[in-house]
């Protein structure tokens, strides 16, 4: 397989890295902005400036692209990626807001013989395995809620002039950055959510773009969930909590580059009816963080299968997006402020 990678930062480099483990996998083109104008080699692989120049020159001999680009060329690299009839992995999120990414999907209707993937790898961490085995095999009961944080201390590079900062470049903060993990993960794990309650606020930071969004859920089945989404939790946290109707289980930590979120743990939970609050617990210990392989595996393997229906995750995508504008436009305050035009 020939790979195209458009966007060379840390995801872009990482992504490159897995790539490397395949022995019939050759990556023939990286662009980013890094790099000048068509024509360089950077250890051997062509090297363009955007994603049209590497497309007119590499697309062709190509089978596949990896795109790792910021959230206003997302969806747009996606489309072109689609239209030039290669399987496509997009980083999430998958584009600034759900409207775009609707666009996207609806190019892709008539490309379903193309793999369309989008990266959401904390599916592929082991305590989210551990916790989504448990709770399909039925063993701790059903389902009563749900609660998660997950924060750091800023977003990325939180400047005037970054991108990241400027919602008419990224589309949303911290939440549509980093919390959008979670809400797949809530998804994932414990179905399709409704907004009851939403507070969305920029107070500390004073970009137009979120620092901290709280919400609380409800799905079908009535399991309440919380979400605390922050770019002001100085001490860089990731826990899911959940509670079950014959135990709990409690995530804390997650694998990461950073390695600021500690270790990645999970801990099942037994009540005892002989010792009303003060059950058994076993936690579970990790230390390898094999979900970007994995992820990256996934996708390979995918493209390589000859069907008229490719693998496509880009639904789980759109609803994972939807539920992030649903707790924006769920403040009313928030939305009268940054318009609803975005969802």
């Amino acid at each position: 397989m020939k790979i195209l990678i458009a966007g060379y930062g840390t995801v872009g480099k990482i992504r490159h890295q897995e790539l490397k483990k395949f022995l019939d996998v050759e990556v023939i083109g990286i662009c980013d902005q890094i790099y000048p104008q068509a024509g360089s080699i950077q250890n051997g692989i062509p090297t363009f400036n955007n994603i049209h120049d590497m497309m007119e020159g590499k697309g062709e001999n190509a089978d596949a692209i990896f795109i790792a680009l910021p959230n206003y060329l997302a969806a747009e690299a996606t489309s072109l990626a689609i239209e030039s009839k290669l399987h496509v992995f997009c980083e999430k999120p998958p584009s600034r807001n759900v409207q775009e990414l609707r666009m996207v999907l609806k190019t892709y209707e008539n490309h379903r013989g193309q793999v369309l993937m989008y990266g959401f790898n904390h599916r592929f961490h082991p305590s989210i395995n551990k916790a989504k085995e448990i709770i399909s095999s039925g063993e701790f009961g059903e389902i009563i809620d749900i609660r998660g944080i997950y924060g750091k201390s800023a977003i990325i590079k939180y400047s005037p002039d970054e991108w990241r900062s400027q919602r008419k470049f990224s589309g949303g903060g911290i939440l549509l950055d980093q919390g959008i993990h979670m809400v797949d993960m809530f998804r994932y794990l414990g179905g399709e959510f409704n907004v009851l309650h939403s507070k969305v606020n920029n107070s500390h930071w004073n970009y137009d773009v979120e620092d901290n969004a709280y919400a609380l859920l409800k799905n079908e089945t009535g399991v309440v969930g919380s979400i605390q989404s922050s770019a002001t939790q100085w001490r860089h946290k990731f826990s899911l909590d959940i509670t079950l109707t014959k135990g709990a289980l409690s995530l804390s930590g997650i694998l990461s580059s950073t390695k600021s979120y500690g270790a990645e743990t999970i801990t099942l939970i037994h009540p005892q009816a002989s010792q009303p609050g003060n059950p058994t617990e076993i936690t579970f210990k990790y230390s390898d963080d094999q979900s970007w392989a994995e992820e990256v595996e996934w996708f390979i393997k995918e493209c390589k299968k000859v069907t008229t229906e490719a693998f496509t995750n880009s639904q789980d995508a759109l609803q994972t997006m939807e539920l992030v504008y649903a707790i924006y436009n769920s403040d009313l305050e928030w939305k009268s402020k940054y318009g609803a035009d975005w969802s």
